[in-house]
């Protein structure tokens, strides 16, 4: 009987501290656990050579998330998508060559290094925990910043940013051939 309490209350220290299985199916959905320093030049290279897929020797800057989840398996952390598109924005020739983008990869490592590598981990004990909820304080990061793609459904909401909606030009409005009969009669004072 006491050695079942036990069992129940890990269960719920486990629940507590988020150990259970959430999230995406991945295991690998920590930003911490898997970023651009996990994978070599020539992961990259090979991906690189795929992305452009006419043997140009280049690629433009709409294909980055692309040639990233080549390399990842899956969904690229939103940052270093953002950091390498934001590298090549105010570059003149929209043609992005190995050599600029293993320069800017390596940019993109320096700036991954200087991330907390314990962006997920905020709180070392219960404790902490119930402090910072007591005081109401808000957490250190966000889930963007912890996580690849949404753990939970609530996080789904706003997760991804917003697209521009296109304009769509109003049409007039066609009418049938009764619709205009009986505007034609009410407008000549034939009420019906």
């Amino acid at each position: 009987s006491v050695g079942f309490k036990l069992i129940l209350l890990s269960l719920g220290a486990m629940n507590f501290f988020g150990l259970t299985y959430l999230g995406s199916g991945s295991g690998n959905n920590l930003i911490r656990a898997l970023n651009v320093s996990s994978f070599s030049d020539d992961e990259f290279e090979t991906a690189y050579k795929q992305t452009d897929k006419f043997n140009a020797g280049y690629i433009e800057s709409h294909e980055f998330r692309i040639l990233f989840s080549r390399v990842y398996g899956g969904e690229p952390p939103e940052y270093e998508v953002t950091f390498m598109i934001n590298k090549f924005k105010m570059n003149p020739d929209p043609k992005i060559s190995w050599e600029a983008f293993s320069a800017a990869l390596q940019e993109l490592r320096e700036f991954a290094k200087g991330r907390d590598a314990n962006a997920a981990t905020e709180f070392n004990s219960a404790s902490e925990y119930q402090d910072a909820m007591h005081k109401h304080a808000r957490v250190q990061y966000g889930p963007q910043e912890k996580f690849r793609t949404p753990e939970l459904t609530s996080h789904e909401y706003g997760w991804y940013a917003p697209t521009k909606v296109e304009h769509q030009p109003r049409k007039p409005k066609n009418h049938c051939e009764e619709t205009l009969y009986a505007s034609q009669m009410i407008q000549s004072g034939i009420y019906f």
